[in-house]
């Protein structure tokens, strides 16, 4: 199965940090770069929980000043962001303009999880005699997430969220 997401540059600008719904299709993703170069890159740190995945960039060379800059302090109410992606795969760069709007479980963020197959898989794993399987899934629609009033279109999971001053605050993962 081929998924389409966006992501971002971290750490020495050879790494790549997008969801793990959109990661999760193998071990390696193609990375097709704003210039057009695609780049296979590896899976090197995957937190489901957070729907969180890193790769690594083969044969892309380091470059630091193409890595985001990251902002752990808690976000203002009403603090303008803004998410960038590649909703449904366009070449061209998209940006939207949000908000911050708290905090949220993101079992409570869903008001009808039949619209969203995974959720519903996943609540009911909740209820698995696999002890480990239903902790996870609890742990996983029990982890907060960032709500952010913005527009985003499927391919913009992965996507980064910045603030005014350009430092990275979030990351796109669901459109709700």
């Amino acid at each position: 199965e081929s998924k389409v997401g966006s992501g971002l540059f971290v750490n020495d600008g050879t790494e790549v940090l997008t969801n793990a719904h959109v990661g999760l299709s193998g071990a390696f993703v193609d990375v097709i770069t704003n210039d057009g170069k695609r780049y296979h890159a590896q899976l090197i740190k995957l937190d489901e929980i957070n729907d969180l995945a890193r790769f690594k960039v083969m044969g892309l060379p380091a470059d630091p000043s193409r890595a985001a800059k990251v902002d752990l302090s808690a976000l203002k109410p009403e603090e303008e962001l803004v998410t960038y992606g590649h909703p449904g795969g366009a070449p061209d760069l998209w940006a939207s303009t949000g908000n911050y709007k708290g905090k949220a479980s993101l079992e409570s963020l869903v008001p009808d999880p039949k619209a969203y197959p995974d959720l519903v898989a996943l609540i009911a794993m909740k209820n698995s005699a696999d002890p480990l399987l239903a902790k996870m899934a609890r742990d996983y629609l029990a982890s907060e997430r960032i709500i952010q009033r913005a527009h985003v279109e499927h391919g913009n999971s992965g996507g980064p969220s910045f603030d005014g001053s350009q430092y990275l605050r979030a990351v796109a993962a669901i459109r709700i």
